[in-house]
């Protein structure tokens, strides 16, 4: 009896430990993303994260840093447009003013 009841204390402890460091690592790459997607939201494209835990974390950060690349050259795509049409305008407003 005094072995069985051992043996359960020593299981829970152990798993109380495994919890525990789980726990912390599932935190910490949240937070990680958390902190990511923040950056991203103040329109930071820059950077990029990393976690290799190889799971479903792994594969949210992995298609954040997609997302987030697609994001940096749809705003690129749209600077370089906006850019065109400024020059344009320029363009059109000067041979307007030569045609007076």
């Amino acid at each position: 009896k005094v072995v069985f009841v051992a043996g359960m204390l020593i299981s829970y402890i152990i798993t109380i430990i495994m919890v525990l460091i789980f726990s912390k690592k599932f935190s910490k790459n949240i937070k990680e993303i958390q902190s990511f997607i923040s950056d991203m939201s103040k329109g930071d494209f820059s950077k990029e994260i990393s976690i290799n835990s190889s799971d479903e974390i792994e594969t949210l950060a992995i298609d954040l840093n997609t997302m987030c690349k697609s994001l940096k050259n749809t705003i690129g795509v749209i600077k370089n447009s906006s850019d065109n049409i400024d020059d344009f305008s320029k363009d059109l407003s000067s041979v307007s003013e030569q045609m007076e």
